[in-house]
C-alpha cells in the first residue's frame, strides 16, 4: 500500500467520524443541586466545606407555629347558637294524654251499679214485630216489657226493650204437620247496654209452649174428616133418594141400584180420606203485633243499669 491509499483512507475515516457525530444522539444529565443550597443555608456550608455552625432550627419552627397558628383560627367556623324552649313539651303532652283517661275511669266506676236477677224469676213482654213461620232463621225480634219489673233491689221500668232470635222455622208439612218458629231471648237493653240473658217461652198468647217451639196447628185428623165428606154427602143423598123411588110403584124397581150407589161412594170415600190427607199441609204460625209473652230465667245474671 502506497502513501496515496494511506493519506485517502485517513480522510475517510475522518469524514465517517464526522458523519457519526451528527447523527448519533447526545445525551445530557442534569444534576438537582437544590439540596445541596438547603444543606448550606440550614447548615453553613461554604466553598471550602462544612462550618462548624448550628442549624437553625429555631427560627423555623417560630415561623412554622405562627403560621399553622392563625390557619387553624381562621379555618374552624364558628358553631351556631342552640335554641333554648322555655316550656318543655313532653311535660304539656304527658299531663294532656293523662288526665283525661284517669278522669274517664273514675266516672266509669262511680255511675255503673248493679242488681242481681234470679233463675226462675218470669214476667211478662209483648212483640214489638210480627213473627211467622215464613221469617228466615237468625232474623232479630224486638221486645218490650208490658209492666214494670220488681226486684227486692231494681225495678225495671216498663218499655224496656229486649231482643231475640228465630233459632229454627219452617213453613206447614206435608201429612197434616204445622207450621214452627223457635225463638230464644237472649239480650235486654238497660242502662244504654245490650246486656245477655238465658230465658225460655213460657207461653204464648195464653197458650202454653212445649219445648219452646211455636208450632202451628197440626191437622191430619181434621184433613182426614174434610176429605170423607163428600162420600157421606152422596150418600145421603142416594138413600133419601131411594125412600123416594120407594113410595112409586113404578120406580120401585130403581131404589135398590142408588141405595147400593151411595153405600160404595160413602164407604170409598171413608177408606181413601187417611191416605189423602198425608199430601195435606197443616196449620202455619202468625203473631201479630202486641201479643203477650211470658217467658222465664234459666240462669241467673247479674245486670247494670
Amino acid at each position: 500500500m502506497n502513501i496515496l491509499q494511506q493519506n485517502k483512507i485517513k480522510k475517510l475515516f475522518i469524514l465517517f467520524l464526522i458523519q457519526a457525530l451528527f447523527i448519533v444522539p447526545v445525551f445530557g444529565i442534569d444534576l438537582d443541586y437544590t439540596v445541596d443550597d438547603t444543606i448550606r443555608k440550614n447548615y453553613g456550608v461554604g466553598t471550602n466545606g462544612i462550618n462548624n455552625a448550628k442549624p437553625q432550627v429555631k427560627p423555623t419552627q417560630k415561623t412554622t407555629s405562627a403560621a399553622t397558628k392563625p390557619k387553624t383560627t381562621e379555618a374552624m367556623p364558628k358553631l351556631p347558637a342552640i335554641p333554648q324552649n322555655k316550656q318543655p313539651v313532653t311535660k304539656q303532652t304527658g299531663t294532656k294524654k293523662t288526665t283525661p283517661v284517669k278522669s274517664a275511669a273514675v266516672k266509669k266506676t262511680t255511675t255503673l251499679k248493679s242488681f242481681p236477677m234470679r233463675k226462675g224469676m218470669s214476667f211478662e213482654i209483648v212483640n214489638a214485630n210480627a213473627i211467622s213461620d215464613k221469617q228466615r232463621v237468625g232474623t232479630r225480634i224486638v221486645f218490650t216489657t208490658k209492666k214494670p219489673i220488681k226486684t227486692a233491689y231494681y225495678t225495671i221500668p216498663q218499655g224496656t226493650k229486649l231482643t231475640g232470635e228465630i233459632k229454627e222455622a219452617h213453613t206447614p208439612q206435608i201429612s197434616g204437620n204445622g207450621g214452627l218458629v223457635s225463638l230464644s231471648i237472649d239480650t235486654i237493653i238497660l242502662g244504654g247496654k245490650y246486656q245477655h240473658i238465658e230465658t225460655r217461652v213460657l207461653k204464648v198468647g195464653g197458650k202454653k209452649v212445649f219445648l219452646e217451639d211455636i208450632k202451628g196447628k197440626r191437622s191430619y185428623w181434621k184433613n182426614t174428616v174434610n176429605k170423607g165428606k163428600w162420600g157421606r154427602r152422596t150418600f145421603h143423598k142416594m138413600n133419601k133418594l131411594s125412600a123416594d123411588l120407594i113410595q112409586d110403584k113404578t120406580t120401585i124397581i130403581l131404589s135398590p141400584f142408588t141405595f147400593v150407589y151411595g153405600v160404595v161412594l160413602g164407604t170409598v170415600s171413608t177408606a181413601t180420606s187417611p191416605i189423602v190427607s198425608l199430601f195435606c199441609k197443616g196449620g202455619s204460625v202468625y203473631i201479630p203485633t202486641n201479643t203477650p209473652f211470658k217467658i222465664k230465667l234459666t240462669q241467673d245474671v247479674k245486670l247494670y243499669y
